[in-house]
């Protein structure tokens, strides 16, 4: 078995571990079983179809500068959904799935969110096979400035927060999207949120945000389910 995980930008490391060790610890899986694929890093899209499941992870680039790799990995995630590979989107991930299928992302109307928010499932994620065991809601890291503003057509919302009306979302039957990073715990997301305060002066309010972190174990548990359902695909 074998997963692919597309890199799509990097954290600094006075903040934490890098993309691909929270998402691989995340899914509680040995890392021999991912294929790490560095696209900023000019690395290319895998051209073998070998693999189980795909991951994307989030990034400090907006989908709107105009980056190089954009089409491409676009068009590489309508194949994989052409195969019914299980895939799931974090943050610039979902925005990039939702990209590739006929969505629009631009800067959240609502303005930045960052911090911990309690993400809320709606009724449609009551039989969804990632979200089901987290329903009605739960609390999360977030940190992002841009939001899928018009969903794919055929895309199904199924979380959202106070600031946020498409947090989580299914195309077909496994591929997700989710806004919010399960894969950050309340370390990480303090040091975001001064980091954010210092890139976006006053738009922040950095002692309240501060004041509201708190740890978030289930989203986190939602990466190890992604791990299940990638075996559950496997075994059928």
């Amino acid at each position: 078995m074998k997963i692919t995980l597309l890199i799509t930008g990097h954290i600094r490391p006075s903040v934490s571990a890098d993309y691909d060790e929270l998402l691989i610890n995340g899914m509680q899986l040995p890392r021999k079983y991912f294929e790490v694929f560095d696209l900023p890093n000019g690395d290319k899209l895998p051209e073998k179809d070998d693999f189980a499941g795909v991951m994307i992870s989030g990034s400090s680039m907006m989908l709107t500068d105009g980056i190089s790799w954009l089409e491409d990995s676009a068009n590489w995630l309508q194949k994989q959904a052409e195969r019914n590979t299980p895939i799931l989107g974090i943050c610039f991930g979902h925005q990039l799935l939702a990209y590739a299928f006929g969505g629009k992302i631009k800067d959240n109307p609502n303005g930045i969110e960052v911090g911990t928010r309690r993400i809320d499932f709606n009724d449609k994620a009551k039989n969804d096979l990632l979200l089901k065991d987290f329903y009605p809601s739960i609390l999360a890291q977030v940190s992002h400035v841009q939001s899928v503003v018009e969903l794919p057509k055929d895309a199904v919302v199924l979380a959202s927060s106070a600031q946020e009306p498409s947090h989580a979302f299914r195309i077909g039957e496994n591929i997700w999207g989710l806004q919010f990073h399960p894969e950050f715990n309340a370390e990480i997301i303090r040091k975001i949120i001064v980091s954010k305060a210092e890139a976006y002066p006053e738009k922040i309010a950095v002692e309240r945000l501060l004041t509201e972190v708190e740890e978030t174990p289930g989203s986190y548990n939602i990466l190890k389910r992604f791990g299940e359902i990638i075996n559950l695909t496997q075994r059928h």
